[in-house]
């Protein structure tokens, strides 16, 4: 194969995985649940133009305890998670790891977390994880099943 030609493959091969993407679909909707007392909420948009938008709001006896804003870029520098905890600057953390069902991010040079793990349970609920990038360190864990549809 002459260098022309092999660049061509790999140009060709680069732009079908572009255009595949990270299929996130199990990731997007209505997620609510409760921990140590905390009601948790996740909302994750459907993946549109290599992007999902999240947010995430802690209550607590009625009150806000702590809200972030989300995304997931998928793009030429691959699939990213942008935190911004209590609308904070951003901290970036590139994907590391994803199988069906499963995404894990991690930023090695981030205080905490360093590592984000993101994974459908077999039930249907949505478990998420951040920790210090180690399975046995500080870590705080939810799990999520969809929100009921009706508000009060």
């Amino acid at each position: 194969m002459n260098l022309h030609s092999m660049t061509m493959v790999l140009a060709l091969l680069a732009t079908s995985s572009a255009q595949a993407g990270a299929d996130l679909s199990w990731l997007g909707g209505d997620w609510c649940g409760e921990r140590e007392g905390v009601q948790n909420e996740e909302h994750w948009s459907s993946a549109r133009a290599g992007l999902m938008l999240g947010w995430h709001r802690d209550t607590r006896d009625g009150k806000l305890a702590g809200f972030e804003f989300m995304r997931i870029s998928d793009d030429s520098d691959g699939v990213r998670f942008h935190a911004q905890p209590g609308g904070a600057p951003e901290t970036i953390f590139p994907a590391t790891k994803q199988a069906p069902g499963l995404i894990v991010f991690e930023q090695p040079g981030h205080d905490f977390p360093k590592r984000v793990t993101y994974r459908r349970e077999e039930d249907g609920r949505l478990f998420a994880r951040i920790d210090d990038g180690t399975d046995t360190g500080p870590s705080m864990e939810w799990t999520w099943s969809r929100c009921p549809s009706a508000t009060k």
